[in-house]
């Protein structure tokens, strides 16, 4: 069984908590005057051992493309950041060769074209 983890952006506060921030914060996780955006463990690492999250940037050292995690058709996907018609790629055995270099929350930077 693979470990079952999440994590989550703070619109309000701006930055990425635990679970374990969540769950034991005073305030109540689904408070109604928070507002999160929940990002799960997809059970893999990346090429330096980093776990990988819905939400994080990943990219492979010899090609010039970021590719974003997604949860599509009940399965973890990379999606090209700059194609999104493009045919997702399961993530699973690829990973291991892709390293983690942000998430779309903190470095929506990493997702714009470059000219």
């Amino acid at each position: 069984m693979r470990e079952i983890k999440f994590r989550a952006w703070d619109n309000k506060l701006n930055k990425i908590l635990e679970w374990i921030d969540i769950a034991y914060n005073d305030d109540p996780f689904f408070h109604e005057d928070r507002d999160y955006e929940l990002m799960q463990f997809t059970g893999l690492y990346d090429k330096n051992g980093k776990e990988i999250y819905e939400g994080d940037i990943l990219k492979r050292p010899d090609l010039e493309i970021n590719y974003i995690v997604v949860f599509n058709g009940g399965c973890f996907c990379i999606q090209d950041s700059k194609n999104k018609h493009h045919k997702l790629k399961l993530l699973d055995g690829i990973s291991i060769f892709l390293g983690i270099i942000g998430n779309i929350y903190e470095n929506p930077e990493l997702l714009e074209e470059k000219e």
